[in-house]
Formats: C-alpha cells, sequence, structure tokens
C-alpha cells in the first residue's frame, strides 16, 4: 500500500495546490493508495493532523511506501526529517520525492535524500533570518512592531523612508498613564487600588467595555518601557538584567522612550527571559521619567515577593509584627467560638527559654494606632506639596550617567579577560585599569554634585488609609513599615 502526503501552508498563486500534488504523486503510485493532506499547516513541525495519522499507518504496517511532491511537503526541519526517516526506515517504508527525483530504494536515492535536505535546512533559516531582519529594521525606523496599540495611544499609518508603516500616536487617555506612575512609584498604593480607580473613572464616562481593568492590566501598563524617557538611568537598568539593547548608548538622551521586543517565542508563546529580548528606541516620546520608571519597576519586583503569611486573613498586619518582650514574631489566632482575634508571642511554647509576656492587646487597637501612624507619615511625606518630577534627566547629567556606563563596561571586560589571562594579563592592563578607575571617580564627584543641586522627590498628594480595603492597608505597610514592636499598650513602629 503507498500512501500519498500533500501539504499546503497558505494558498499562494505561483504555489502547487493539494489536488495537484496528489494528482503528480499519483503517477508514481503503481497500487493501491491511501491518501493524506494537510491544509493550513507549516512545515516547520510535524504537528499536523493527517501526518500523524500517515506515521501512525507506517508503524501499524499499512504502507510500506510514502510518495510526495517535494520533500519540504514533509517537513523543513532536518532534525524532523532526520526523527521521520529513522521512523520509516525501521518500519522498511520507501520515501519517494516526485519533483526531485529520488527513491530511498536505491543508495544514490539516499544520498540524495540529505543532501537535499541540508539545503532545504539552509533556505529555510536563511528566509527565517531575512524576515527576522527586516522586522527589527522597521521597528529600528520607528515602525510599531504589530499587536494592539498600548493603552493611551492608537495606531496610525505613517510613511517612514518611502514605505507606509504603522506607528504610535498618543490619545486622550495618556495622562492617566502618568497619574498610575506617579501613584504608584510612591510606594504607598497598590495594583488593585489603580484598577479600582481606573474602574470608577471608566464607569462615570461609560467606556466600561473598552478594557477590563484588573491587577494584571496596570501591572503590564506600568512595566511597558514605551512610556519612559529613555535616557542614562533606562540604559543601566536594562543593561543590568541583560536586555539585548539595539540602539547606541549615545542614543540614550531621553527624547524618545523605548521598545521592550521579543516578550514570547514565536513557536509556543511561552515568555521569553529578558536576556532573549531586544530594547529597541521608539518614535515616540517618554511621558514617564525614567527614574519613575525604574521605581516603579522595583515595587512591583516586591510586589510579587509579598506572600500570605499565617493568619493573614484576620489582620493586614500579620508578619510585621513582634513580641516587644522578646523579639519573636507575633501570631494572629483567630477563635471562632467566639468570634474573636487575639495575639501570642511565637516563642511561648518554645522550650528552655519560652517568652513570658502576656499579650492583651486587642488586634483591632494595634491596627487603629497603625492607621493613624502611616496616615501621619503619608501627610509628613506629602508635605512638600505637589510630587516634584523632572521630565527629563539634564542633558549634561545624562551625558556623564552614560560615560560612567561606558567605563564600567570596559573594566567587567578587563575583569573578565584577566579571568581568563590570569595575572599575566592583569600586568598588562594594569595601567589601563588605573586610569579606569581615575575616570570612574572623577565621573562619580561630578555626578554626585549635579544630583545634590536636584530636589528631593516628594510622594504625590495624601492618602487616608482608612478608606483603602484590606489588601491594600497591607501592601501599604510593607511598603513603609520595616516591623512593629508590640506589648499591651506600648506599640512601637521600625520605619524603613
Amino acid at each position: 500500500m503507498t500512501g500519498i502526503y500533500a501539504r499546503q501552508s497558505i494558498f499562494k498563486k505561483d504555489s502547487l495546490s493539494i489536488d495537484a500534488q496528489i494528482e503528480m504523486c499519483k503517477k508514481q503510485a503503481q497500487e493501491d493508495i491511501i491518501i493524506y493532506q494537510d491544509a493550513g499547516f507549516s512545515g516547520k513541525n510535524t504537528n499536523r493532523p493527517e501526518f500523524k495519522r500517515m506515521m501512525s499507518d507506517v508503524k501499524n504496517g499499512k504502507i510500506n511506501r510514502i510518495v510526495c511532491y517535494r520533500i519540504d511537503r514533509i517537513s523543513r526541519s532536518i532534525a524532523d526529517f532526520g526523527k521521520i526517516w529513522e521512523e520509516l526506515d525501521a518500519h522498511n517504508v520507501e520515501f519517494v520525492s516526485v519533483s526531485e527525483q529520488f527513491d530511498t530504494a536505491t543508495p544514490i536515492g539516499r544520498a540524495m535524500l540529505y543532501i537535499i535536505m541540508v539545503f532545504a535546512q539552509l533556505e529555510r533559516e536563511t528566509t527565517a533570518q531575512r524576515i527576522t531582519d527586516n522586522y527589527y529594521k522597521r521597528i529600528r525606523a520607528g515602525a510599531w512592531p504589530g499587536g494592539p496599540a498600548p493603552f493611551g495611544y492608537d495606531r496610525a499609518r505613517r510613511e517612514i523612508n518611502g514605505k507606509i508603516q504603522t506607528v504610535l500616536e498618543p490619545n486622550n487617555d495618556l495622562h492617566y498613564v502618568t497619574k498610575m506612575f506617579n501613584e504608584y512609584s510612591t510606594g504607598t498604593t497598590s495594583l488593585g487600588r489603580l484598577a479600582t480607580e481606573m474602574r470608577h473613572e471608566f464607569d462615570v464616562k461609560g467606556r466600561t467595555g473598552e478594557r477590563v481593568w484588573t491587577n494584571i492590566s496596570i501591572k503590564r501598563i506600568l512595566n511597558n518601557p514605551v512610556y519612559a524617557c529613555a535616557d542614562a538611568d533606562l540604559y543601566a537598568y536594562y543593561n543590568v538584567l541583560g536586555a539585548q539593547i539595539d540602539n547606541p548608548m549615545s542614543e540614550y538622551n531621553g527624547a524618545r522612550s523605548a521598545l521592550l521586543i521579543g516578550y514570547r517565542h514565536a513557536d509556543n508563546r511561552q515568555r521569553c527571559d529578558i536576556t532573549q529580548q531586544h530594547l529597541i528606541l521608539s518614535s515616540t516620546k517618554g511621558i514617564v521619567p525614567s527614574e519613575i520608571f525604574v521605581r516603579a519597576q522595583k515595587y512591583l519586583s516586591k510586589n510579587q515577593q509579598i506572600k500570605n503569611s499565617a493568619g493573614s486573613q484576620y489582620s493586614w498586619l500579620s508578619g510585621m509584627l513582634k513580641c516587644a518582650a522578646c523579639g519573636y514574631s507575633l501570631k494572629v489566632q483567630h477563635d471562632s467560638r467566639c468570634n474573636k482575634t487575639y495575639y501570642y508571642c511565637s516563642n511561648k511554647y518554645g522550650g528552655a527559654h519560652t517568652c513570658d509576656a502576656r499579650h492583651s492587646e486587642r488586634p483591632e487597637d494595634v491596627e487603629m494606632y497603625v492607621t493613624q501612624a502611616l496616615n501621619k507619615r503619608i501627610a509628613t511625606m506629602a508635605s512638600g506639596g505637589e510630587t516634584v518630577i523632572h521630565p527629563e534627566q539634564s542633558s549634561e547629567l545624562n551625558q556623564l550617567k552614560l560615560q560612567m556606563i561606558d567605563i564600567q563596561n570596559k573594566q567587567r571586560n578587563m575583569a573578565d579577560a584577566i579571568a581568563v589571562g590570569g595575572a599575566a594579563t592583569a600586568r598588562l592592563l594594569a595601567a589601563e585599569i588605573e586610569k579606569l578607575d581615575i575616570e570612574a571617580s572623577a565621573l562619580s564627584r561630578q555626578i554626585d554634585m549635579l544630583n545634590s543641586k536636584r530636589p528631593e522627590w516628594i510622594p504625590n498628594g495624601f492618602m487616608d488609609v482608612n478608606t483603602l480595603s484590606f489588601e491594600d492597608k497591607r501592601v501599604i505597610a510593607r511598603r513603609l513599615i520595616e516591623h512593629i514592636r508590640v506589648l499591651n499598650s506600648e506599640i512601637d513602629i521600625i520605619w524603613k
């Protein structure tokens, strides 16, 4: 029995249709046939229903010969085809390619098979690389890489280098983004609170259906460098993370924002590591100062590390309370019989050196005391008035930071060279290392001097902790408080 296999990924005028492939293969089949055809499936992998059925028939001994129009109809991957051929050979199944005119029943046919597969793989990889190069070239020229526009922007068509390309243009919602970054970077609000505020804003305007506001959607906005001023600080942040930075360092002058490309693998949509992603300057202007953006990233990172501690469903201070007598943590216990919550020292039953302190304080009283202290703390932080925002770093300061990054990169390269070459390399590089150290010290003094002239950053506005949700109180407490020492009426808050 002969199996005829035909595949066509998409319909093209210059490509041979599945029906035409089958007709050509029938001329090579001199016995009963089974037809397998996959329409709309790529040859880059073997995840195709009819192909799987054919290989199942091979294993079950239903067919002893496979005929196809061309070898790339089976697979475009030499690795995949190698496995397929091993399977066919193990079951004594011959393989015939009509257009390439070879038959694996002969030695020359088997040799031709591998030669053709090598060139098919080369063609596929060359084509894929050319497409990738063109993709990044368009982005570097200022085009939007594709997909929905980020919140606050609309897609528009504009001519770039003689071709009409998709670009981003700001819309009337962009001011919400600035507000989100300013609030979140203070460390006194949470993703959930921002989502609630945005749902309220859009409900008032009757636009609820346009976007679902959740913690995740807010986080995506805060993670996106398309809003940030791409200057030395942003370059340094992503350079430390290990992202592939495409534009020269000198172009990070704060005039534009940046795009992080390659977030997911094209094949399986799995999230890519940051070291596999590309940071490319965009054609849009950044609206969020890099220092605000980087601070928001740090708070997002801390937010991921906050875990629910025991008893957290009963007190938003769980995990932060310490016994003032012995320093051990206070545990929150809820008695369902009387519906009351109380504290006890985790060292109460600790063995030879147990804590004898008796905790008679009521959790609600401690929470009220901490709430008042938080409100006072936030009011003090905001007493300077509105947030002092620096739209862009000064040109001089930014250039000094870029020079410092360049020196640090050179120092790392020299350290790597010494690690490989040993003492001999260290002696050869000694003069250059000393020179870089002197330059770095001078730059550091200049940067410190300019930074000292800049006004301090002040959190935005006043927030009443009493009005916050349980989770928001918990987040803000962990932002501002290291721990709280408690012993009956004595409460001592240790601030961060």
